[in-house]
């Protein structure tokens, strides 16, 4: 992998390419919304649905996104993101539970919500 820089993208775009599974796209697209999106609830919701994806990275990234979201807004619905974060720890790909792993320590860090203390993971 290579870093490359995350522009911003109109939410809109990142849900079309989920509705088309788009997934080459949305795998960055994922991110981009994470990074950037004022509107938090907005980019909870499409987290939460590109994180139910089949595709590995897509997956893996839409659950790192909210701990970026952690990080930016400094609140999250834990009700809507906690049980998704805690799963993306046991999936079947390495890919998907390394940025699971991130993204609790990053929740636990802003939020407080320690998951890997309640997981054992």
């Amino acid at each position: 992998m290579k870093y490359c820089e995350i522009e911003p993208t109109d939410i809109s775009h990142a849900w079309s390419a989920l509705e088309s599974k788009s997934f080459d796209r949305l795998q960055e697209l994922v991110v981009a919304v994470a990074l950037h999106e004022a509107d938090s609830s907005h980019a909870v919701s499409l987290l939460i649905e590109a994180a139910r994806a089949s595709h590995t990275v897509t997956r893996g990234n839409a659950i790192l996104g909210f701990g970026h979201l952690a990080r930016r807004f400094g609140a999250l619905d834990r009700s809507a993101v906690e049980h998704i974060v805690a799963a993306g720890l046991f999936d079947e790909e390495a890919y998907v539970r390394g940025q699971a792993y991130s993204a609790a320590d990053d929740l636990d860090h802003f939020l407080g919500w320690q998951i890997l203390a309640r997981t054992g993971a």
